[in-house]
């Protein structure tokens, strides 16, 4: 449902009027609902354009607190926002009020006072004010400055469909009155404009970055244009905190920000954290199209236009928009880098350099070198680079003297290394198995022919991570398996010996350690040494004694059979939970084999040491790794032989043999207090159901804070939300025999857990959410898990 109101509202703000039977064939499965939400908004449209046909709002109400609405301004997924009088004084505001209807989640209603909170520190004429945030009625409302005018969106879609290339920016005026046919408006005068707009606009994101807010969903449609021509910056609702460890809201299927406009950054984010770069970026796209009526990237689905932001370079403008100089180029250009630290590293930056290319002055910028152009082409075409190390060799100074032959070859030295640089990532797993592709790549290298000590550099920065990796690859036999043989043969009588194991036997793993059963659980358990020190165990509780820098800890899950799902119609069945919701149906049974799993959530410290970043500090080592995609743990995990449990997996270890009850400390959420970090009474004022606790964690707790379920697994029921393997689909999808993975096709993820910024109906075992590949927050982690290999050769 929320996917067909996201795809109306950006057909209604692009001008495009579409008929519901469009609808019904883009979202068949949802028609009788959609057909409802249709009709009702469309309604809500005609009693907007006449008034006197329609005084009442469709919230069935004429006031909200102190405010008489007068009538609708606009609507999203989650909110709609009316021109209100204030009762109390002579003002008309915006009100924004959330909307009363089953789409409405705790999420948006937490993400509706965040945005009250984050504009309400924000104080710039560019920025819309908030006067008040407040509920009445069970109705929660934002009082904000009521803005004359249109949204920029609105303004760039009357004229998009004008022939004449200076047609392709808009009369910046917010009423009906805009002056576009006026002749006296030359391209000049309109190009100009459009310059001092985005440059105002900079200013207004820069102040809201100066006191540590991220706008995160910079558009056209949230760029309100008042009657003056000015611009106010709207709908902080994706904002985040810069300097916050809290989590940042999240809600199942929302992808921060919009395609479009996104930065390199939020479509992939292994790319890197988001900032305030992010927002350079989105506003520059913002110009772009301002300027030449177009988009510079516009693929047809997410995964196409994902690899243009990533990839391509944005057509040139001056293609499109003959009034813009080779000056405003290079601006659009280094504002829409797709390296963050070339683009400008502050919107201030930016708006001085709109400054200086309005005004004929130098820029600060600099057009992107020849050099540069060739890298990002090797980077592209990675294969071509290494016939063109073998044609380097052929090079010959029979048409050149001899000093011209050393500088081309210089050049194409450098454009070859630049290329391989790029090829590096692809020397990996760090096991044997990667060994030769590690040798191949090395070979490569040392093809090139370096002829000073500035390419001997350069090629060593490239090479010494590749040989640090090989060599530590060949050492992880000996290190892992030959130097801990008692050990593992300790492990291997241990585990017949257990009844759980079924006397099932355990053959040496690569790159895993043995560290002894669990006092506790029983179960055996395992270092991984790549991933940080090898834990010990106290010698009287036999307890592991926990460091911050301690690698990750697998615990080997016995096989077995469960129920998998919940269902809420009979009480007396099988995985009864009054909270099932219809993705967790039918309940069914899964058998699976032995798996290990982490005993912890993946922490900071980890995967600072699986990317060689190394840990100047201990501070925060010991807490979750969030803000990493579904992509970007399959990356990582497999260089190391390991992968994302299952849904299936992760369902059973967390059930731990209690496979009936919702969670594992049984059938009342009450008894999570001391076995999950969940939102409570800590956290009070940043979310809305709250536990009635107080666990003295507002935000990520420390990994094994709370106490662990009867498999030795720590913080399953909430700290950090968990990624899953497996594609998100249907219970009638068959699973895979031995692990329980999903048969399905599919773009989105699962995942599971609960957090830190949920209550305990949603950190039930059975409960599933799902987002795109690419998608990550602060609430977000993992836990890694890893087959049982039946013989020292990883699989």
């Amino acid at each position: 449902m929320l996917r067909f109101l996201n795809r109306y509202l950006d057909d209604r703000e692009a001008g495009r009027s579409l008929g519901l039977a469009h609808y019904l064939e883009l979202f068949p499965k949802d028609a009788e609902l959609i057909a409802r939400e249709y009709g009702r908004m469309r309604g809500a449209e005609a009693a907007r354009l006449n008034p006197a046909a329609g005084a009442a709002s469709p919230l069935g109400r004429a006031e909200v607190g102190p405010y008489r609405l007068i009538r609708e301004l606009g609507r999203g997924g989650q909110a709609v926002v009316y021109l209100a009088q204030d009762s109390r004084l002579p003002r008309l505001v915006a009100l924004k009020v959330l909307r009363e209807h089953s789409l409405v989640t705790s999420e948006a209603v937490a993400r509706f006072r965040t945005e009250a909170e984050v504009v309400a520190r924000l104080n710039h004429p560019g920025i819309c004010q908030v006067y008040e945030a407040g509920v009445h009625d069970h109705c929660s409302y934002l009082a904000m400055r009521y803005v004359e005018g249109a949204t920029l969106a609105r303004l760039l879609a009357r004229h998009r469909n004008r022939e004449a290339t200076e047609a392709a920016i808009p009369a910046l005026t917010g009423g009906d009155g805009e002056t576009a046919k006026d002749p006296r408006r030359t391209a000049r005068d309109r190009l100009q404009a459009g310059l001092v707009f985005v440059e105002q606009a900079a200013h207004a994101l820069h102040a809201a970055h100066e006191v540590g807010i991220i706008h995160r969903d910079v558009k056209p449609g949230n760029i309100q244009v008042t009657p003056g021509g000015a611009p106010v910056l709207l709908d902080f609702g994706l904002a985040r905190d810069e300097e916050s460890d809290l989590p940042t809201l999240t809600q199942t299927g929302d992808r921060f920000g919009t395609p479009a406009y996104m930065s390199p950054e939020q479509v992939r984010p292994i790319l890197g954290r988001v900032d305030r770069r992010t927002d350079v970026y989105s506003l520059g796209v913002t110009l772009y199209e301002l300027l030449t009526g177009r988009l510079p990237f516009d693929g047809p689905s997410f995964d196409v236009l994902c690899h243009q932001i990533c990839e391509n370079a944005a057509p040139n403008p001056r293609r499109f928009n003959s009034a813009i100089s080779s000056d405003i180029k290079t601006v659009l250009e280094t504002a829409m880098e797709k390296e963050r630290d070339r683009r400008y590293q502050t919107a201030a930056a930016f708006a001085e350099d709109l400054r200086r290319a309005r005004s004929l002055e130098p820029i600060r910028a600099e057009p992107a070198s020849t050099a540069r152009r060739l890298r990002r082409w090797a980077q592209r075409n990675p294969g071509l680079v290494g016939v063109l190390v073998l044609l380097s060799s052929a090079l010959t100074i029979t048409a050149w003297s001899l000093r011209e032959a050393n500088a081309a070859q210089a050049s194409l030295t450098f454009f070859l290394l630049d290329g391989l640089e790029a090829q590096a990532d692809t020397a990996w797993p760090e096991l044997p198995d990667g060994v030769p592709r590690m040798q191949q790549f090395l070979a490569q290298v040392a093809a090139i022919p370096l002829r000073d000590d500035r390419s001997a550099a350069r090629a060593q920065s490239i090479i010494a991570p590749v040989r640090a990796r090989m060599r530590r690859a060949q050492q992880l036999q000996a290190e892992t398996i030959d130097q801990h043989r008692k050990a593992w043969a300790a492990a291997s009588l241990a585990m017949q010996g257990h009844p759980r194991y079924d006397g099932a036997s355990l053959a040496p793993q690569l790159g895993l350690v043995p560290l002894g059963a669990d006092p506790a659980s029983g179960l055996l358990e395992f270092g991984h040494p790549r991933s940080g020190r090898l834990p010990k165990r106290d010698p009287v509780t036999q307890a592991l004694i926990r460091a911050p820098d301690m690698g990750i800890v697998f615990v080997l899950i016995p096989g077995g059979a469960f129920t998998m799902g919940a269902q809420s119609t009979r009480p007396h069945g099988a995985n009864y939970d009054r909270n099932a919701q219809e993705n967790e149906a039918p309940h069914h049974e899964v058998e699976l084999g032995p798996f290990f799993l982490a005993k912890f959530e993946l922490t900071r410290g980890q995967l600072r040491s699986l990317r060689d970043e190394g840990a100047p500090t201990l501070d925060h080592l010991a807490y979750p790794a969030t803000e990493i995609s579904w992509a970007e743990c399959e990356t990582w995990l497999q260089r190391f032989g390991l992968q994302l449990p299952t849904e299936a997996q992760w369902e059973y270890a967390t059930r731990a043999g209690r496979h009936y009850a919702p969670w594992w400390v049984g059938d009342e959420y009450s008894l999570l207090e001391a076995a999950a970090n969940l939102a409570d009474q800590s956290t009070k004022g940043i979310h809305g159901k709250m536990m009635p606790w107080d666990d003295g964690f507002a935000g990520l707790a420390p990994v094994g804070s709370f106490a662990a379920n009867p498999f030795g697994l720590h913080d399953v029921h909430g700290n950090a939300w968990e990624w899953c393997r497996d594609v998100y689909a249907g219970y009638d999808s068959p699973t895979r025999p031995g692990d329980g993975l999903r048969l399905a096709q599919g773009t989105r993820r699962v995942g599971r857990g609960g957090g830190c910024d949920a209550d305990g109906s949603l950190a039930r075992s059975a409960r599933r959410f799902n987002n795109s590949e690419t998608y990550s927050s602060s609430g977000l982690g993992v836990r890694p898990s890893r087959a049982v290999r039946s013989s020292q050769t990883p699989r």
